[in-house]
């Protein structure tokens, strides 16, 4: 499932941490809002997906 975001629909905020570390593993937690502020209501579930990401320094 995905969600297309249209003008009245949108991401207001994604706020994750770091709730336990141990070795080897991390559990991370993640609190986000949604503005919806269409005419029709809105039910349903979003999903965020995190992977690695290795960016390159520049010089």
């Amino acid at each position: 499932m995905w969600l297309d975001f249209i003008d009245y629909t949108a991401v207001d905020d994604v706020f994750v941490y770091t709730s336990d570390l141990e070795k080897g593993k991390a559990t991370l937690t993640l609190q986000s809002t949604i503005n919806h502020s269409g005419y029709l209501s809105f039910r349903g579930e979003a999903e965020y997906r995190i992977t690695e990401c290795y960016p390159q320094e520049s010089d």
